[in-house]
């Protein structure tokens, strides 16, 4: 058992569609096929949803300019970081997109953006705070080039690494430049204010329990493009050990009270990130996830999409979206009935064919389902 956990929590990748495939003014949420195995769906002129063999892996982001660019972001879905079946999906997807990158006339880039999570039951936040005391939010102190300053709400610990609070409803501290930096705050508090009950189950998975803490390392300058690299336990370690020196903090708190500019600081490291060969945390076989608004909205808008449009493509996705969890199979079940007679209602002259009905009652039957996954 050890007291802290190493983790990829986002991945971001950028792609060139050098010829506009993924254009999002395609026809809107219909499956369009990438390669035999990915298909997206368009969500808005911002998004898609990108599926490998009909499980949602990833969100396609289109910026502003993607027009004059071609340049898409391919996010992957947090959860999938957590499970034993995720780590599987995500190098099977970057394979096949690799596979077929030249033929769709793609250019996969460097990761975008790659943050590391360490937690850890360490209060990690107490120290830091130590040192941002009264005297460094209400002073300006230029000892010498690289040496502790202050100004409005960014602060200076040492040369190149800067550290500010961000307007979360958390404790939240940033750690070092524009490119790369550490995030550290108490992941419990955070976690009271998302629906993300799966990285809870995680901790708890691997008896990592009371307050956890956590030091997010953010990458977006960089050179990694192995995705294998990023689910091996010892190479996160390294890449965290190598970014430490954000973490190394000058004690600056004596040299502020004795007003000596002649005394010199000693150094404080947070965080030591010692690599254990032998341990590898444990992910998680299923996770339980609770269901938000949006999942309800998406279901809904599936069944009267089916309905005024009963194609296979729509209800796999409906049995892919329900495979998510339990819970949510159980919710599709007790509202499906009512939702189809709202569409009715609100659709008169277009009344669906009661085989098409079936087909949508019969797609979560509980009992089945129990039978299936025992």
């Amino acid at each position: 058992m050890t007291n802290y956990l190493t983790t990829v929590d986002t991945l971001i990748m950028s792609i060139k569609d050098k010829d506009r495939k993924l254009t999002p003014s395609q026809e809107h949420d219909v499956n369009h096929y990438l390669t035999p195995k990915l298909t997206y769906t368009i969500k808005s002129r911002y998004e898609a949803h990108l599926y490998f063999e009909n499980t949602k892996v990833a969100r396609i982001e289109y910026k502003g300019n993607y027009h004059l660019t071609g340049v898409v972001y391919l996010k992957y879905d947090n959860m999938l970081f957590y499970t034993t079946t995720g780590a599987k999906l995500i190098q099977e997807t970057d394979q096949e997109l690799r596979r077929f990158e030249s033929s769709l006339f793609l250019k996969i880039s460097p990761f975008a953006q790659v943050d590391i999570a360490y937690d850890t039951t360490t209060d990690i936040l107490t120290q830091l705070k130590e040192y941002i005391v009264s005297d460094l939010l209400t002073h300006s102190h230029n000892i010498k080039e690289g040496q502790p300053s202050a100004t409005e709400n960014r602060y200076s610990l040492n040369k190149g690494v800067c550290w500010w609070k961000e307007p979360v409803n958390y404790e939240c501290y940033k750690l070092g430049n524009r490119t790369n930096y550490f995030r550290l705050y108490n992941k419990t508090a955070e976690l009271e204010t998302k629906e993300k009950p799966y990285q809870q189950q995680y901790h708890q998975e691997n008896q990592l329990t009371g307050t956890v803490y956590r030091a997010e390392l953010s990458l977006s300058e960089h050179h990694m493009t192995d995705i294998t690299q990023l689910f091996n336990h010892d190479h996160l370690l390294s890449i965290l050990k190598r970014y430490d020196k954000y973490l190394t903090i000058l004690d600056i708190y004596k040299k502020v009270k004795d007003h000596n500019k002649h005394l010199k600081p000693s150094k404080l490291k947070l965080i030591e990130f010692n690599s254990t060969s032998t341990y590898q945390p444990t992910k998680l076989e299923k996770t339980t996830k609770r269901i938000t608004n949006s999942q309800k909205s998406y279901l809904k808008s599936s069944v009267y999409h089916y309905l005024s449009n009963p194609k296979q493509f729509i209800t796999d996705t409906i049995l892919d979206y329900l495979n998510i969890n339990n819970d949510l199979g159980e919710y599709y079940y007790h509202k499906v009935e009512s939702w189809i007679k709202e569409y009715k209602s609100e659709n008169p002259a277009q009344q669906p064919k009661q085989s098409d009905i079936d087909t949508l009652k019969s797609l979560y039957i509980p009992e089945l389902y129990m039978m299936a996954h025992s």
